[in-house]
């Protein structure tokens, strides 16, 4: 039997790992054969005939290859669609309907499709220094269907991108406060 073990995240998309995620907790004690059902095509069955050899080999590349990250992607494509990153995110780009809807959708598992349809959307234009334009934002509904074919490796370059600017945001804010409060106990 010839079996596709993902490399990457680029190999699992989000909805995988949304699945894999919602039935892990049920799933506890037979937890090797879960994570090789919802990153291959083999089924239950085939994973109970397989050796013990085999299912620690795949459990182990499956697990090293969800622990592959790689960095932000600002263009991805779906299905032949470019899907871009709003290009500028701060206060004065975004829409309230955008930022009201990304508090909402955070970042629990089962709602990222929905956070990275506020973040990704059709690129309407794009130039050759790298720059574009992304469809107006209407709602999630309007492809966050589609963003579940989205690779597992861009939804967390898109999460790791925030964690890292919020780890600066940190570090910045203790730095400033550290310096006011010297100045005032001057």
């Amino acid at each position: 039997m010839k079996v596709s073990i993902p490399e990457s995240q680029k190999d699992i998309t989000l909805e995988q790992y949304q699945s894999y995620e919602a039935g892990k907790e049920k799933a506890s004690k037979h937890i090797v054969n879960f994570t090789i059902c919802s990153f291959t095509e083999i089924t239950e069955k085939e994973v109970d005939y397989m050796s013990q050899s085999d299912k620690e080999y795949l459990f182990a590349a499956i697990n090293e290859s969800l622990n592959k990250i790689d960095e932000l992607a600002h263009i991805i494509t779906i299905e032949g669609v470019d899907f871009g990153i709003i290009p500028n995110l701060d206060k004065d780009n975004v829409t309230g309907a955008e930022f009201t809807d990304m508090i909402q959708y955070d970042s629990s598992v089962k709602d990222l499709h929905r956070l990275m349809a506020i973040l990704y959307r059709p690129v309407k234009n794009k130039d050759g220094f790298g720059n574009y334009e992304i469809e107006p934002y209407r709602n999630t509904s309007d492809h966050c269907d589609t963003m579940k074919k989205m690779s597992l490796s861009d939804v967390n370059g898109v999460l790791g991108f925030f964690l890292t600017l919020q780890k600066e945001l940190d570090k910045f804010i203790l730095v400033h406060s550290a310096a006011v409060q010297a100045k005032e106990g001057k």
